[in-house]
């Protein structure tokens, strides 16, 4: 069983929604966040994380996002947890074709959402983690 906390990576340009998320998760994980995907190569090597949380609404859209996620997979074994703004029909089951483990909302001033937002990434930062 590793005996570091579970390291997540969040990827998000907005940086409102990314001190919101990150006050979420701090106290309980090793997290680091990126305004930008662009240095994400170089943060999967080093961090290793156990999950990214990658946002589909960076700046050069949805489909660069959805690229991304096979190669996050392909470059380290995290889980891959998707943000949108809407979840519409079939969009959930795209991004797990694509490789994600989930889609959630992006979490905003709601409480609600960033509750959800937490209990979705404790969720997947443990996964698998006492038989590893």
């Amino acid at each position: 069983m590793p005996t570091h906390p579970p390291r997540v990576l969040v990827v998000d340009e907005d940086r409102n929604a990314l001190q919101l998320m990150f006050m979420r998760i701090e106290p309980v994980f090793t997290a680091v966040s990126l305004g930008s995907a662009q240095p994400l190569g170089r943060y999967l090597k080093e961090i290793q994380p156990d999950v990214v949380v990658l946002s589909d609404r960076l700046k050069w859209g949805h489909q660069k996002a959805a690229e991304l996620v096979p190669r996050i997979r392909k470059e380290c074994d995290a889980r891959v947890l998707v943000l949108t703004e809407c979840i519409p029909d079939g969009e959930a089951a795209r991004w797990r074709e694509w490789g994600a483990s989930g889609t959630l909302l992006h979490p905003t001033r709601v409480e609600t959402r960033l509750a959800r937002f937490t209990e979705a990434v404790m969720d997947l930062a443990w996964l698998g983690r006492a038989g590893a």
